[in-house]
């Protein structure tokens, strides 16, 4: 009993020494782990029989989440900048028409009283602003006018008279250091040298188109007597002539500038008021039934340039009295000459005139100046030449041609001297404000719109 009592303890005593022994080995795998993770670059592992889990993964697993992306930043502005200067105008060879109103007050007939005083029809509303006005497209640059102008001249000089001789056009333009865009010229209905009737000239007018004008066609109803007064062509004395040179016209097939019995406010012409018996209202009915013959035959390729002579003073027909509407006009027009009774600016001598057709009369219709030009006696004529030239773009915004008369011939005043060649001085004036883009060059041999808009 004793014996088996003392072996029961060995045995216990073994058990609980490999307890002890047990409990000792695991607490030392245990810290040699712990010291493997803090050891840099140990193995940081240990073997399972499925995978192998990362040091403290265990500990971490059920706590450990992805970190979530950071949002996108919001864009951000760029640096600000200039906005880009607005284009300026561009050349354009066949602009549009401006804007026309709907309705334009009839003319009326008018009588000066006795301040002279005119009673003109009421005006047409002003455009808005709009697409006249304009910068280069540069920074820095400064800003030009929009009103761009054809620019030409009646020339007859010692090679010819343009377009007879195109010769005479090319000599005036060495002398202006710039190619004309208008030439004018004339013929009545009947004239002797015409052999009778005077036909449509498709030579010439064939002429101006090659030279990259336009031609501006003087058209007068000469001689002005017998079957060739106002009322008698309103009446359809000369609706012949009329329908077969309107046809010819047609047939021709161009744009052209019509100026039809110019001048008619005064009484010089067989045609203008006052001469012969000619009244506005007769002048009225013919411009229209001349028109109207034009429409008739499908003659769609003028554009009818209804032309007055300046008044600064008030002593010719109320303009208004001799306007023969909106339908029957495509532009307007002006002449005047300063021929020293008394020397007068350009600006003295038009401005008046010009106010009251563009504020008056036909506000919304483009301005074409057919004749003008300057005597070298009185005063200054390359000053003279130098301010309209430099002034008309901005004075005269609606005036969108100028024609010189170049030509030795007897005006206002008694003189002849009104070319540009009649001085170094006046010429050398002229090329020098002509040199402004402003003053559109020949480029429009292949016009192709009708009624011609500005430039």
């Amino acid at each position: 009993m004793a014996e088996r009592s003392l072996q029961l303890a060995r045995h216990l005593l073994v058990a609980a020494c490999l307890i002890v022994l047990l409990m000792l080995g695991g607490r030392a795998e245990a810290a040699g782990r712990r010291a493997d993770c803090r050891v840099p670059g140990a193995h940081r592992e240990r073997a399972s029989s499925h995978h192998r889990v990362p040091c403290g993964a265990r500990r971490h697993s059920r706590k450990h989440r992805a970190p979530k992306p950071a949002p996108a930043p919001a864009p951000q502005p760029g640096p600000e900048t200039d906005p880009p200067s607005a284009p300026g105008p561009q050349p354009t060879l066949d602009p549009g028409p401006a804007p026309e109103p709907e309705t334009e007050p009839e003319p009326e007939t008018e009588t000066e009283g006795e301040s002279g005083s005119e009673s003109e029809p009421e005006p047409e509303p002003e455009p808005g602003p709009g697409g006249e006005s304009g910068l280069e497209g540069a920074a820095g640059t400064q800003a030009i006018s929009a009103n761009r102008l054809y620019w030409g001249a009646w020339i007859k000089n010692s090679a010819g008279e343009a377009p007879w001789s195109m010769t005479a056009a090319s000599k005036f333009e060495q002398v202006t250091g710039k190619r004309v865009s208008v030439i004018n010229w004339s013929s009545p209905f009947y004239l002797s040298a015409c052999n009778g009737y005077c036909t449509f000239q498709t030579p010439q007018f064939d002429a101006v188109r090659n030279h990259g004008s336009i031609p501006f066609f003087s058209w007068n109803p000469g001689p002005g007597t017998g079957n060739f007064t106002d009322a008698k062509i309103a009446a359809g004395a000369q609706d012949s002539y009329i329908a077969a040179w309107a046809q010819a016209a047609k047939k021709w097939g161009h744009p052209f500038f019509l100026r039809f019995a110019w001048e008619m406010n005064g009484s010089w012409f067989p045609w203008g008021v006052g001469n012969n018996g000619t009244t506005a209202t007769d002048f009225v009915a013919m411009w229209r039934h001349v028109h109207d013959v034009f429409t008739a035959v499908g003659a769609s390729n003028v554009t009818w340039v209804w032309c007055p002579n300046v008044d600064p003073y008030g002593r010719r027909a109320p303009m208004g009295s001799v306007y023969p509407g909106r339908e029957y006009v495509d532009w307007t027009c002006l002449d005047g000459y300063n021929g020293n009774n008394p020397w007068t600016s350009f600006k003295d001598l038009f401005k008046s005139s010009y106010e009251k057709i563009t504020g008056k009369i036909a506000a919304w219709k483009p301005m074409i100046v057919g004749e003008t030009a300057s005597t070298e006696v009185g005063g200054s004529k390359a000053q003279w030449i130098s301010d309209m030239l430099r002034g008309m773009p901005s004075e005269f915004p609606k005036i969108r041609g100028l024609l010189w008369f170049d030509k030795v011939e007897s005006g206002p005043g008694g003189h002849n001297d009104w070319p540009i060649e009649s001085s170094t001085s006046a010429s050398s004036a002229f090329a020098a404000a002509l040199a402004a883009p402003e003053y559109v060059a020949n480029a429009y041999g292949g016009l192709a719109v009708s009624p011609i808009p500005p430039p």
